[in-house]
């Protein structure tokens, strides 16, 4: 194993703990998909930007609220609503950022959002989310140290719920396909088991990120279930064959569109 961390649950670890605490997650795929280089790289790659912080906020204002104001400040200072290219405007917006250093900046509007959106998937599923928030899980998955972050477990209807934004619920099964949730849906339940020994179902808690921020609850089905756990031993498998024999695959073939070849006469029968 990579360090310290022993398998088991840890429900009070904390972000700066938990990253780079194991071998590998589910969000390590997305590169191992394209080469252990690209996995070994990943601070190259890493993935950031408004959506990602925007999620961040409303899992925190949902699942964890008490500590919402310690981590996040909202841009409705004293002077907020001067006009943003005014030389008053920047001096209060500077001397507003020294007070709330160390903490991530949303925007008023993202606020309001945010906060509707929470309460709807609290309206909807706060009978649902009565058990132990944001646990952080390690088990050794074939000699790999596997770690995943569940959202919320809920012992008395044994079900792990991950809360996902979405703009559309009726287009989430193409999301979880270009996110990899469908690993996910397998690696967490595999995990919690083998920590526990107990089996445990798993569930998506959709909110969508448009009004009027509609919330769905999605159980994962057998095949997503079935294809998430062949993606993920792959990919575990991927990792060992670079990690204890030096072994990368980066070598790939252009994918022409079928369009393109069926004009050329390549038939169905040969794409």
């Amino acid at each position: 194993m990579k360090n310290k961390i022993k398998q088991g649950l840890y429900p009070d670890m904390k972000d700066a703990d938990y990253f780079g605490s194991a071998e590998l997650t589910n969000s390590d795929f997305r590169l191992l998909s394209e080469s252990a280089l690209h996995h070994k790289n990943k601070d190259l790659f890493a993935l950031s930007g408004g959506k990602f912080s925007f999620g961040s906020a409303l899992h925190c204002l949902v699942l964890e609220p008490e500590e919402f104001e310690s981590r996040y400040a909202v841009e409705d200072f004293k002077g907020s609503d001067l006009n943003k290219n005014s030389k008053a405007y920047k001096e209060a917006k500077a001397e507003w950022k020294k007070e709330v250093e160390g903490k991530d900046i949303l925007s008023a509007e993202d606020h309001i959002k945010l906060k509707q959106m929470a309460r709807n998937v609290n309206a909807i599923m706060g009978s649902f989310l009565t058990g132990r928030s944001e646990v952080a899980m390690f088990a050794d998955m074939d000699d790999v140290l596997m770690s995943g972050k569940a959202d919320h477990i809920n012992d008395e209807l044994r079900y792990i719920f991950d809360l996902k934004t979405t703009q559309s619920i009726s287009k989430f099964g193409t999301s979880a396909v270009d996110y990899n949730y469908i690993s996910q849906s397998a690696l967490y339940p595999d995990i919690y088991e083998k920590i526990t020994g107990k089996r445990y179902s798993f569930a998506f808690i959709l909110v969508e990120t448009v009004s009027p921020y509609m919330v769905s609850l999605q159980t994962a089905p057998t095949e997503m279930i079935e294809i998430g756990r062949s993606i993920y031993v792959e990919m575990i498998g991927r990792y060992k064959a670079f990690r204890d024999q030096g072994q990368v695959e980066i070598e790939k073939q252009v994918r022409l569109p079928s369009w393109f070849l069926k004009a050329q006469g390549y038939g169905e029968d040969l794409l």
